[in-house]
């Protein structure tokens, strides 16, 4: 499976954050999306979900509810609530009570692909330790970082690596 490396493009990233106090530390959700965009689009399905919770209506409609409302939870937590950090030490992987760091000095590939190849699929930017892009989306490990490509991450990580390179 080829990595499809591409040059970003100079456009400004609006999807990441500089913290107040911390300089050079940028954050970065796991999903490209928006957040408001999530908000958007699964408030009023929620809404309809929870007032068939709510009143009586027959036990698949409530069962399947709670399916969607369960999903949708699952899926915020997924998409927003893990981060991608990067610090000038190096980039570290949060999700609920995990964390998962790469110093920059362990870096050997900075890239983008699209996990199977596929055409329409979404590409993923990646900080890795290998010489090889991830095996899919699943590969985040001690080894791995990657987080759904937006414009200019690529940038980002390129000159966050060369920073560090040029401060060792």
């Amino acid at each position: 499976m080829p990595a499809t490396v591409q040059s970003d493009g100079p456009g400004a990233d609006s999807s990441h954050r500089e913290p107040p106090g911390r300089p050079g530390r940028r954050i970065w959700a796991y999903l490209a999306a928006p957040l408001s965009t999530y908000v958007i689009v699964m408030a009023p399905i929620c809404a309809l979900q929870a007032f068939l919770l709510m009143f009586p209506t027959p036990g698949w409609m409530r069962g399947s509810s709670a399916v969607v409302l369960l999903v949708t939870v699952l899926s915020f937590l997924r998409g927003y609530v893990r981060r991608v950090v990067l610090t000038s030490e190096g980039v570290e992987f949060r999700r609920l009570g995990r964390r998962v760091v790469i110093p920059w000095s362990a870096v050997r590939t900075v890239g983008v692909y699209v996990p199977g190849g596929g055409l329409g699929s979404t590409e993923y930017a990646y900080v890795t330790t290998r010489d090889e892009p991830p095996g899919g989306k699943w590969d985040i490990g001690p080894e791995t970082i990657q987080l759904q490509n937006r414009d200019g991450l690529l940038n980002e990580l390129r000159a966050a690596r060369a920073r560090a390179s040029a401060a060792s």
